[in-house]
């Protein structure tokens, strides 16, 4: 099931950036009298790792030389532990399904943050966070109309939040490939991305070819290539592919593509 839902999702997303106005949240469309509820699902999971973010810059990172984890994503886990999964759960569900469904789904979310005694985080946190997606659907909490916004949106501000924690608590990536993994931390970026972007292959095939050439993206604005071009912020592939390069590790032209 979680695999066919996965399926689902890259099927609605072909072809449709990130900034398509499709992807609204404030959007109410023809017909309708308020904004849908599966979007308001939606825009809260999205406040609430913009929240995140904020919450990571009131407990930084702590000085000294260290390889991997920061002891800091401790006292940060434990926060949003104690509290912040809590509150936001409690305003997410509906109340009739509180008694039933909270503790699972807060299991689910919490685990999608990584570990916080080996202070690392891997593709099956990642899944964790899919599965608490899932359960939405299943739930009936968001409709199939909704995945694509799940995915570009939702799944998106989980990244964005996700990879500030990485970077900045130094997390150990969980089960590591050494030279042969692309990325050690997320794995649905290339799938859904890929889906974003399946037609236009060749292009990304020239972007690739010149991939350090073509660091802008973190500016946020266009990258050309002689008369193709890519809106970067259009998709996660994109950024899935350059982000090696971000970390100090190794860039991504060493790796065996």
């Amino acid at each position: 099931q979680y695999y066919e839902f996965i399926k689902l999702c890259s099927t609605k997303i072909h072809g449709i950036p990130c900034n398509d106005p499709s992807l609204n949240l404030n959007h109410i469309g023809e017909g309708e009298q308020e904004q849908d509820n599966g979007d308001i699902i939606i825009n809260k999971i999205k406040i609430f790792f913009e929240y995140l973010i904020e919450l990571y810059y009131t407990i930084p990172p702590l000085k000294g030389p260290m390889r991997f984890g920061n002891k800091a994503f401790r006292i940060f886990f434990e926060q949003l532990k104690s509290i912040e999964i809590n509150k936001f759960l409690i305003d997410l569900l509906p109340t009739h399904i509180h008694d039933e469904y909270l503790n699972e789904l807060k299991c689910y979310l919490l685990n999608s943050f990584g570990n916080e005694i080996r202070i690392d985080y891997g593709t099956g946190h990642e899944t964790s966070y899919i599965i608490f997606c899932y359960c939405l659907y299943k739930l009936e909490l968001i409709q199939e109309k909704h995945l694509k916004k799940l995915v570009l949106v939702g799944f998106n501000s989980y990244i964005n939040c996700i990879r500030l924690l990485q970077e900045g608590y130094m997390l150990e990536p969980a089960g590591s490939h050494g030279v042969w993994g692309l990325d050690d931390y997320q794995c649905l970026l290339f799938l859904w991305g890929a889906a974003q972007v399946y037609m236009y292959m060749y292009v990304v095939g020239v972007y690739i070819a010149v991939v350090r050439l073509c660091m802008c993206y973190l500016c946020g604005v266009y990258c050309y290539i002689h008369t193709y071009y890519i809106y970067t912020i259009y998709t996660p592939y994109i950024q899935s592919l350059l982000y090696p390069n971000h970390t100090p590790y190794i860039p991504l032209y060493i790796y065996t593509l």
